[in-house]
């Protein structure tokens, strides 16, 4: 693991915890000086659901971890909602989970 602020001491697990009590620590200093705001709400997003998806991309959202939403819908209709919800610079994440499904021997027990 290379990061610039990482220090391995006494165990792998230790210098990981101590590593990311520091960063949720440092986090938590921004939220507290409203440097990083964040929202949490219910809902079902989808092309039919207009209203959620404008109020994302109000947000004008630096990135948008979109999970593996991804596997239960088309391309076609992934890329238009990724699009309405997108300001100009949104940076998008996908994390593809059901491909394994699609390909014979990528899941071997």
């Amino acid at each position: 693991f290379l990061h610039a602020q990482f220090a391995y001491q006494n165990s792998l697990m230790e210098s990981v915890q101590r590593f990311m009590m520091k960063k949720t620590e440092e986090m938590t200093k921004e939220i507290q000086s409203g440097k990083i705001q964040m929202s949490f709400k219910v809902g079902s997003v989808g092309l039919d659901n207009v209203e959620l998806l404008d109020e994302i991309k109000d947000m004008n959202a630096f990135t948008i971890d979109w999970s593996n939403i991804i596997d239960y819908f088309s391309k076609t209709d992934f890329l238009e909602m990724a699009e309405a919800a997108s300001s100009e610079d949104t940076v998008h994440y996908i994390h593809l989970m059901n491909w394994v499904n699609c390909y014979k021997g990528a899941s071997v027990f």
